[in-house]
C-alpha cells in the first residue's frame, strides 16, 4: 500500500520518540555512579626515636669440659699363686689351680697354668665383669697387649684418681693414671635494655638465629617473648632458657657441653603506608584522590571500563612527589616513597545522568587543606541546549531533550581540597563543545568560585561561556571572550 507524506511523517515522529525513550532510559542506568572506596591495607609505622636499645650477654657460669678417670694398667710379668692387685673395688687373685673367675662381685681370679704369659693375664684382666670404683662408679676396660686401661664409665662425679693397689711385687704396675674433672654446665644472661616497641632484640645460640619483636616498651615484654623464642626454636635441644623478667638466662642442657652465643637490637623498621582505591564501576563521573591535599582527577565517558579507571587514576598520580603508585585494572595501590612518612588521603566523585561522550581525561593540581571531614550531596536539573519545541532531540549537542539531573557527591576523608587543574592536552573548547575536557573545565571553574547554575554538565553553552570569560578577565587574558584556547591554558600552566 502506499502511504501518504503526512503517515510517513508520524511513523518518523513515533519512532524518535520511542528512540528518544531508550536514549534516555539507557543514559541514566549507564551513568548511575556509586563509589571509589579507599583502603589503608598497610599502616605507616615510623622508625624507632631512640635507637639506642640494646641486648647484651654476660657469662654467669663458665662451661668446664668433663674428664673422666682412668688408671693404665701394664703387665710386665705373670704373677705368681696366690699374688693380688685390687683395682677401684675389685679384688684379683692369681692362682694356679682354680679356673678363671672373671666377675668381681665377691672377687676375680685369673689362672696363671693357663694365662702363663704377660699378654694373655692382661687380656683376662680386660675382661673382667662388674668393675666399678668408689666415687667414680662403674668402670669400662680398654687397652692392648699388655695393658688394661680402666675408665669411668658414666659421668664423672669425682676428681680423684681410679684406685689401684699392687700385691705382684711389680709384676703389675700402674704405668698411667688421670684425675677426674666434674662437668659444669655454661649458663649465660641476655639483658635487654631501653626497649621501644617494635624493636627487635636477636640472640644467635650455635649459628641460629632466634628473634623477639618488643610488643610493648619494656624490659620484662622482652625478656618473657625471647625466652618463649628460644625454647620453641631447634635450640632447645641444646640449651634451656629462663625468664628473669629483667634478663633471660640460657644453661646447656649438657653440663661440660659448651654453646655459642651473640646478641644484637635493632631499632624499629619505618614501614611505608599503603593505601589502595577501588572503584566499584566505571560509570560516567569525574573520579578525584586527593595526596595531601593536592587532587587528581579522571573523567570516564560513558563507555569506560573500570581499568580504563584505574589507569587513568594511576597516570595522574604519577605526578605526586609523596607517593607511588601501580594499578592492576581493578585498582589503584598507593605506596609511601619513604617508609616512615604517612600520607593524607580523600577521594571523590561528580556522577552524571547526562551528558557528551568521548574518552575520559585525566587532571592533578595543588589545593590547600583544612583538617576538616565532610561529606555533601547536591542534585541539579537543567534543559538541554538546543531543543525545540516538541523536538526529541537537541539540535547542537544531539542530547535526548527533555530535563537532565547531575548529581555531585564529595566525601572527604582527614583533608579537604579545592583543586586548580593542568589542562596540557586538552582541545579548544567553545560554544557547543561536549564531553570529559568540557566537564574537567566546567568542575574546576565552579571550584575557582565561577558560577555555572547548570552544574558540570559536560556540554559548552553560554553559562560556561560567561564563567569562562569571568575568569579570564580577571585573570587579565585578552580577548575575555569565554575561548578556552591556547592563551588560557598557557596561562593556567604557569599559574
Amino acid at each position: 500500500m502506499k502511504l501518504s507524506l503526512t503517515s510517513i511523517r508520524a511513523y518518523a515522529i513515533a519512532f524518535v520518540v520511542v528512540m528518544a525513550i531508550v536514549f534516555v532510559g539507557s543514559s541514566h542506568a549507564a551513568y548511575a555512579a556509586t563509589a571509589l572506596t579507599a583502603t589503608t591495607t598497610t599502616a605507616n609505622v615510623a622508625a624507632g626515636s631512640t635507637n639506642t636499645q640494646s641486648l647484651n650477654f654476660a657469662t654467669t657460669t663458665a662451661n668446664v669440659a668433663q674428664v673422666k678417670a682412668t688408671r693404665t694398667l701394664s703387665v710386665g710379668a705373670v704373677p705368681a699363686n696366690a699374688e693380688t692387685i685390687t683395682i677401684g673395688t675389685c679384688s684379683v687373685t692369681f692362682s694356679t689351680s682354680t679356673a678363671d673367675d672373671i666377675d668381681c662381685t665377691g672377687g676375680a681370679t685369673v689362672n696363671v697354668t693357663t694365662h702363663n704369659a704377660t699378654t694373655t693375664v692382661a687380656s683376662t684382666l680386660r675382661s673382667l665383669t662388674n668393675v666399678s670404683d668408689t666415687g667414680h662408679g662403674a668402670l669400662a676396660i680398654t687397652g692392648t697387649t699388655t695393658t688394661a686401661i680402666f675408665t669411668t664409665s658414666g659421668t664423672e662425679s669425682t676428681t680423684t684418681p681410679v684406685t689401684f693397689t699392687d700385691g705382684t711385687g711389680g709384676d703389675i704396675t700402674s704405668s698411667a693414671s688421670t684425675s677426674g674433672t666434674v662437668p659444669v654446665a655454661e649458663v649465660l644472661t641476655a639483658t635487654p635494655a631501653n626497649v621501644e616497641v617494635g624493636d627487635t632484640f636477636s640472640t644467635v645460640i650455635n649459628g641460629t638465629t632466634v628473634s623477639y619483636v618488643a610488643a610493648t616498651s619494656t624490659v620484662a615484654d622482652v625478656t618473657a617473648g625471647l625466652t618463649a623464642a628460644i625454647n620453641a626454636s631447634s635450640q632447645a635441644a641444646n640449651v634451656t632458657a629462663v625468664d628473669n623478667a629483667t634478663s633471660t638466662r640460657i644453661t646447656s642442657d649438657v653440663a661440660g657441653t659448651a654453646f655459642t652465643l651473640s646478641t644484637s637490637a635493632v631499632n624499629r623498621a619505618a614501614v611505608a603506608q599503603v593505601t589502595t582505591f577501588t572503584p566499584a564501576d566505571a560509570s560516567r563521573a569525574i573520579y578525584g584522590i586527593t595526596i595531601d591535599g593536592t587532587q587528581y582527577t579522571f573523567a570516564t565517558s560513558y563507555n569506560s571500563s573500570v581499568s580504563d579507571l584505574v589507569v587513568g587514576l594511576n597516570n595522574a598520580l604519577a605526578a605526586d612527589a609523596n607517593v607511588s603508585c601501580t594499578q592492576d585494572g581493578v585498582k589503584v595501590t598507593c605506596t609511601s616513597v619513604t617508609p616512615g612518612t604517612a600520607f593524607t588521603y580523600s577521594t571523590s566523585l561528580t556522577a552524571l545522568t547526562s551528558g557528551g561522550g568521548g574518552g575520559g581525561s585525566s587532571s592533578h593540581g595543588s589545593s590547600s587543606s583544612s583538617s576538616s571531614s565532610s561529606s555533601s550531596s547536591t542534585s541539579t536539573s537543567t534543559t538541554v541546549p538546543g531543543c525545540m519545541s516538541g523536538a526529541a532531540f537537541s539540535t547542537t549537542t544531539g542530547q535526548a531533550c527533555g530535563s537532565s539531573t547531575t548529581t555531585t557527591t564529595t566525601t572527604t576523608t582527614g583533608t579537604g581540597s579545592s583543586a586548580t587543574v593542568s589542562f596540557a592536552g586538552f582541545s579548544n573548547l567553545t560554544i557547543g563543545s561536549t564531553g570529559a575536557n568540557v566537564m574537567a573545565l566546567q568542575t574546576w571553574l565552579i571550584a575557582k568560585g565561577y558560577s555555572i547554575p547548570a552544574g558540570a554538565t559536560g556540554y559548552f553553552g553560554m553559562q560556561t561561556r560567561a564563567a569562562l570569560a569571568a575568569f579570564q578577565t580577571a585573570s587579565g587574558i585578552t580577548p575575555a571572550v569565554g575561548f578556552f584556547g591556547p592563551l588560557t591554558r598557557a596561562y593556567i600552566a604557569a599559574h
